[in-house]
């Protein structure tokens, strides 16, 4: 299946792109793109702000759903975005812990 996702978004993104729809993450250069795969939160922000007006977000959205260790922002979806809370649920308590 995962296979199948990301050959569909690869295509997508392909097509996309020669009819001239709005793709951000390969709209210009290495510069104006490095946004999508930056260490910096601040940068996956701005990138997952651009993701908005993608016409292959949904694509991109189910292709990281099932890939959720990639590097770098899918869909709108940033690598903080991805990691799972830590911690304790909210409303547990260390008091009402078996010991």
């Amino acid at each position: 299946m995962s296979a199948t996702i990301r050959g569909e978004l690869i295509a997508a993104v392909s097509e996309a792109i020669e009819i001239g729809e709005h793709v951000p993450c390969r709209a210009g250069d290495v510069i104006a793109t490095a946004a999508w795969t930056s260490d910096l939160p601040e940068d996956q922000l701005e990138a997952a702000r651009a993701c908005r007006s993608c016409a292959v977000a949904r694509l991109c959205r189910a292709y990281i759903a099932a890939h959720p260790r990639e590097w770098g922002v899918y869909g709108g979806i940033t690598e903080a975005d991805r990691k799972p809370a830590k911690g304790r649920p909210c409303g547990t308590s260390k008091r009402g812990a078996a010991r």
